[in-house]
């Protein structure tokens, strides 16, 4: 397993870099969250996995939280962008169980006592129970049991948040695609579940939070949406405007 990194320096940078290449691949980032805590508070996040871009939404999803983050990563793909150890990425290898049991030990300490922060920030950790990207539409949507067994392991300890969390990158006629983040409820994990029915539990919540997503992005439901990034002008953006500059003023007599 390969534990995320956090230095004064590159965890800056790293994270100010992750953003930079959001912005030049989304129209927007816009996050409508339920419920939302009056103070950040450690929390376990669990997502439904898209697309690549999903951990950088997550960095993007945490700043906006005022949290810090750790995201699961497959451990090849981090020995691959090592860089994103500096963002909050940690590695592990899913068909090994060893490796697992590492990141469930290394995860649930991140919640109950973050060591990456001099100003004790709570932490954010965000799962993607599906092991895998998928598209998404497909139900039943793929949930593997870690996520409730980190949530039961650290509830044991101290009661968890667990929020379901459902984006979706939709282009609505643009050139780059406007991504949208639905964050549900907080469930409060006591430890006292268990593994089999609170997975059944969090798989409907997750399932619940992309249902209502896609509903709300294909009816236009998106007045409850607050922008959270804002992305580079597109080349059409860039040329409508010049465009328009460049276009004679018409007198209206």
């Amino acid at each position: 397993m390969i534990e995320a990194q956090t230095h004064s320096l590159f965890t800056p940078l790293v994270q100010g870099y992750t953003q930079w290449s959001l912005r030049g691949h989304v129209g927007s980032v816009n996050v409508q969250i339920e419920a939302r805590d009056p103070e950040p508070v450690a929390t376990l996040f669990h997502a439904t996995h898209v697309s690549w871009w999903d951990g950088y939404l997550g960095v993007c999803l945490s700043r906006h939280l005022g949290l810090n983050f750790r995201v699961a990563m497959l451990e090849a793909e981090l020995r691959k962008y090592s860089f994103l150890r500096f963002a909050g990425g940690f590695g592990f290898t899913p068909s090994e169980t060893a490796s697992v049991r590492q990141m469930l030990r290394y995860a649930k300490r991140e919640l109950l006592e973050p060591n990456h922060s001099s100003d004790r920030t709570p932490a954010a950790m965000l799962l993607f129970p599906s092991a895998r990207i998928v598209p998404p539409n497909l139900r039943p949507i793929p949930y593997q049991p870690g996520t409730a067994s980190l949530a039961i392991a650290t509830a044991k300890d101290k009661p968890l948040r667990v929020r379901a969390v459902a984006w979706r990158l939709e282009h609505r006629g643009q050139a780059r695609p406007d991504a949208f983040i639905r964050v549900g409820p907080a469930r409060i994990a006591t430890g006292v579940e268990t593994l089999r029915n609170l997975t059944k539990t969090l798989c409907e919540d997750l399932t619940l939070e992309a249902d209502k997503l896609e509903y709300d992005v294909t009816l236009g439901r998106l007045d409850g949406y607050s922008s959270a990034l804002r992305g580079l002008p597109s080349a059409q953006e860039g040329w409508d405007a010049l465009r328009t500059a460049l276009m004679p003023v018409r007198s209206n007599t």
